[in-house]
């Protein structure tokens, strides 16, 4: 039997004190029945909701508070910015207590020339990144890891299906298949929040790294060296 709800006392200044206990509908032939409490969330007056049976003040975040705008300065990328709130009525409150926004790096990636008079942007690759990230772990790892010439960091290509990939740093030690060490690093071998991972020529849309996925950030024309050629490696378990 179809039911509407019947709703009283919503008029935004009060509240039954019973319709967070019991609903009550109707069916289209008029007759009236009880069913039971009203969800978690549900309006029953002004900033009111219901709440384990009560009618109750509905929880309160404060404003979000920006933090400094951090970068890895890297090629193409951009800079991060964490924002916060809190609850101010207990951890009554739903939805996340912080965010990642982008923000615009280049006055935190200025650098300025040994003379002091010229101001530029220095920005890495992510290979060099990378390969530094590499030699610094096979410096600290037990035992030493060795790598051939060349570069011993890689870096690989966006895919929607492990949204982390592009966002891995990857190591190849001498006589051994690539890894990466980011199981036991966490922070070391990620790159930067931040960090350009990916462009789709479809939408016209750049992909950045935050919270170590390969994630959609915003659309702005391509520029000519973002066009990079990725490492084929072969992954291990």
């Amino acid at each position: 039997m179809s039911a509407v709800f019947k709703r009283y006392h919503r008029n935004g200044n009060s509240a039954s004190k019973n319709e967070c206990q019991v609903l009550l509908c109707s069916s289209y032939n008029g007759s009236i029945y009880k069913a039971g409490p009203a969800l978690t969330g549900t309006p029953c007056g002004y900033r009111q909701w219901c709440k384990d049976g009560k009618c109750v003040q509905r929880p309160k975040w404060s404003k979000w508070k920006y933090g400094p705008c951090k970068s890895g300065c890297l090629q193409s990328s951009s800079g991060i910015r964490t924002l916060k709130r809190d609850c101010l009525s207990g951890s009554d409150c739903i939805g996340p207590t912080q965010k990642k926004k982008l923000c615009d790096d280049n006055n935190y990636c200025e650098r300025k020339s040994a003379q002091r008079k010229i101001t530029f942007i220095s920005r890495k690759s992510r290979t060099i990144f990378a390969d530094r990230q590499c030699r610094g772990y096979a410096g600290r790892s037990e035992p030493k890891l060795r790598f051939y010439g060349g570069k011993a960091g890689a870096i690989t290509t966006h895919d929607k299906a492990d949204p982390k990939r592009a966002c891995v740093i990857y190591c190849r030690p001498r006589n051994k298949r690539w890894i990466s060490p980011s199981s036991t690093n966490k922070d070391d071998f990620y790159f930067p929040e931040g960090t350009w991972c990916n462009y789709d020529d479809q939408t016209g849309q750049h992909y950045y790294c935050i919270n170590h996925r390969c994630v959609p950030g915003k659309n702005r024309k391509k520029k000519k060296f973002e066009s990079i050629i990725f490492s084929k490696i072969g992954f291990v378990s």
